[in-house]
């Protein structure tokens, strides 16, 4: 009988399940079936969204100079303004200390009066208009010559305007993409504001056949030029924006996108199209859809970002302190300019609010993520099965009651992700397709089952019970904690006066340089097969052979420490032609018996390695300071080798919490040496048996001649200055030659 009930609430399930998924295909195939209601669905988000409300001013980061209602009343249409307001402005918040000026204002012609035009205004000046406007407008001869002036310099070329972008070296402005005459060549100049994400990203991204870039006198001095003008969904909602757009060839970004950037500090080398269909961008990774389309994560209503009047600050109301460490943006509000957009949650919204939003999304990292075709079927296939089994399992009118409590859950719960995660989880989609399965089910009951219902109940809740416990067991070995012990070879590495370094940067700075770093650093490990175990601020701790491949671990972290040190120096280079703090660093390796596997609590466990010879390693990395050194490896480690590596015997020491004494090596490289490095190692063994053998006297002879061959040798230094204390003051008899290290 149980077999029987089981069977048919399997079939129930199979029905709603295959109907559903029959509905996910034919409406993926066919996306215009659902993609505009899922589109206001997910604009219904926005206006379900609390923390939108009552957010004026909150944002600071970027400042929105406003070209309002009130400037246009105070300074008159705007279309008669002198392109020297302009320069003013950029002019004014700079010498408060703006980070950068982004005008979202189209400059694509040139501004009034050539220079030679200006010339014979100039010279008319002095022989007429100064006496015209003495006698017209009772101006005395002084204040006739600064009104024409002004007259002059308002009605002037691009002069003044491109004198400000150029001086400042912050400066931003706007062109057009799609937008102009088709095939128009791209200036020289141009071509430092381009991106290059090779043949695959670049063909991801859009191709326009047309542009309107800044006037030449503005766009070739300027920090950088980014499209300003938006594409909208087919609803006209502006819901994202395209990082990208290609024209013959070149990539050219969005005007928000552009300043972020540089202001992160973001190279075209740091970009890059993932698999996951994601632009890579330095530390960042931005979630993208079609075409490179970034969702853009709305902050609030309109004036959510600190907002002043352009009028205000052309005449000197705002202090220009107010501007200090801010990304200014200047673009217009009022109704009349013809910059208002449709956006999910307002049917009109200043377009350099857009790209306020834009800079604060990629400087903040807040993204929208849409998830993927396998994740949105497998939520839709939970949901399918969730409403099939409830309507197969329930009388029709309590299974229409919890079917409709699973979807108001799915509901809070896609609306809870979208506020605390920003991440959109499809509702219509996958309504569709539980709608579809819910009516085959109830067809599929009434027609063939209706009198086996009880039995159904039952067959359910044996089915999700193994199901359930399939799940718990399919990997017990990942929830068992402690683990087993192995031999593996352990590397650690520091940077050397880190804290010094950063008090002398800005946290920005402090965590772009590390991230530099650590990413170089991290991508040898794992060219090596090792294993990053974790991060302790600007400590790296890798572990080698607890993944495969589990042979040769010692020599890979000796190799992946050599290839360090050789890539530092690259870094070292580069940071000192852009005049940053240049890192230096000791590493320790050390091979032994580790106990390994996750470890930590039953809410939270990682998988690490600890035991003495963990401890061990951290030391050696440390000693790296007594002997001026690099790369020490023990003599542990030294064994797995098998003389495949270039080495120099150090010491012999005890470090702090240990009995035994161990030999510690400095590892010098691989492959050939030079002979001079080959003589030293040779003289530094012949004084350490010379030390070993209590003959202090010749064996710093011998510590001597290194320090000849390469002056400020560490090893050689530390032993010299060893025999001249031994000489008067022996070690005792008992003496093992191991030299005592009480610090860690």
């Amino acid at each position: 009988m149980a077999r029987g009930i089981s069977g048919r609430v399997l079939r129930c399930v199979l029905v709603g399940t295959f109907v559903g998924t029959a509905i996910f295909l034919i409406v993926s195939l066919f996306d215009a079936l659902y993609v505009d209601f899922e589109r206001k669905a997910y604009d219904l988000r926005y206006w379900w969204k609390p923390a939108l409300r009552g957010r004026e001013g909150r944002l600071d980061d970027v400042v929105i100079v406003d070209i309002d209602e009130r400037s246009l009343a105070t300074l008159g249409r705007f279309q008669d303004w002198p392109r020297y307001y302009h320069a003013q402005i950029a002019n004014y918040v700079n010498q408060g200390g703006a980070a950068a000026v982004g005008f979202d204002i189209f400059f694509i012609e040139s501004d009034g009066l050539t220079p030679d035009q200006v010339d014979v205004f100039h010279r008319l000046r002095a022989d007429r208009l100064a006496e015209d406007l003495r006698r017209e407008a009772g101006l005395d001869p002084g204040r006739a010559k600064a009104v024409i002036d002004r007259v002059l310099g308002g009605i002037g070329y691009d002069a003044e305007l491109a004198e400000v972008t150029e001086r400042w070296g912050n400066v931003y402005h706007a062109m057009y993409l799609g937008v102009g005459e088709e095939g128009t060549p791209l200036p020289a100049w141009t071509r430092r504001f381009t991106y290059d994400m090779g043949p695959e990203g670049n063909a991801f991204f859009l191709e326009q056949r047309g542009i309107s870039l800044p006037h030449p006198t503005l766009g070739s001095v300027a920090k950088g030029i980014g499209y300003a003008n938006v594409w909208p969904d087919p609803d006209g909602t502006v819901r994202a924006v395209p990082l990208f757009h290609s024209y013959q060839g070149e990539l050219f970004p969005a005007f928000g996108v552009k300043i972020a950037f540089d202001a992160l500090g973001i190279e075209n080398e740091d970009l890059a199209l993932t698999s996951e269909r994601s632009v890579a961008a330095g530390p960042l990774s931005i979630p993208v859809g079609s075409f490179g389309r970034m969702l853009i994560d709305y902050q609030g209503y309109e004036r959510t970002f600190r907002t002043v009047s352009y009028s205000d600050v052309l005449l000197g109301q705002i202090p220009a302190d107010y501007f200090r460490d801010k990304i200014v943006l200047i673009g217009a509000s009022a109704r009349g300019l013809a910059d208002l957009r449709p956006i999910p949650f307002a049917p009109l919204f200043p377009g350099v609010e857009i790209h306020a939003t834009i800079v604060h999304n990629i400087i903040h990292g807040d993204f929208i993520h849409r998830i993927g075709f396998v994740p949105a079927f497998l939520i839709v296939l939970g949901l399918v099965l969730a409403t099939a089994l409830l309507s197969g399992a329930l009388r029709p009118l309590r299974g229409a009651f919890a079917i409709i409590g699973v979807w108001i859950l799915y509901l809070i719960v896609s609306q809870v992700l979208f506020e605390s995660m920003a991440l959109w989880l499809e509702v219509v989609r996958p309504f569709y397709c539980g709608l579809g399965g819910y009516i085959s089910v109830l067809a599929f009951r009434y027609v063939a089952e209706e009198r086996r219902a009880r039995f159904t109940k039952r067959a359910f809740q044996h089915y999700v019970t193994a199901a359930v416990v399939d799940r718990m067991l399919a990997n017990p070995e990942l929830l068992r904690l402690g683990g087993e012990k192995k031999e593996l070879t352990v590397l650690f590495s520091d940077i050397r006066d880190f804290t010094t370094i950063s008090e002398k940067l800005q946290p920005e700075e402090l965590v772009h340089h590390l991230s530099e770093y650590l990413s170089v650093m991290t991508d040898l490990i794992f060219e090596h097969e090792g294993m990053l175990d974790k991060y302790v601020g600007d400590e790296i701790m890798a572990v080698y052979g607890a993944t495969p491949p589990p042979d040769q671990h010692a020599y890979r972290a000796c190799i992946t420490a050599v290839r360090m040190m050789q890539k530092l120096g690259e870094l070292q280079r580069k940071w000192e032609s852009q005049r940053k703090p240049v890192f230096n660093i000791g590493i320790g390796v050390n091979t032994g018996d580790m106990i390994v596997g996750n470890m930590g609590s039953r809410a939270r466990f990682d998988y690490t390695v600890t035991g003495d010879n963990v401890n061990l390693g951290s030391r050696l990395e440390g000693i790296n300071k007594l002997y001026g050194t690099n790369i020490i490896i023990s003599e542990f480690t030294r064994k797995e080798l098998d003389g495949r590596l270039v080495l120099r015997e150090l010491d012999k020491v005890r470090v702090k919490g240990k009995l035994e004494p161990v030999i510690i090596y400095e590892l010098i490289g691989e492959g050939k040496q030079p002979p001079e490095m080959l003589e030293l190692i040779r003289l530094h063994g012949m004084g350490m048996e010379a030390y070993k053998e209590r003959d202090w006297v010749k064996a710093r002879e011998y510590f001597s001649k290194v320090l000849e061959l390469r002056p400020g040798d560490g090893p050689s230094r530390e032993f010299t200055s060893r025999c001249d204390w031994y000489r008067t003051t022996p070690p005792p008899e008992s003496w093992d030659g191991a030299f005592n290290i009480e610090t860690k």
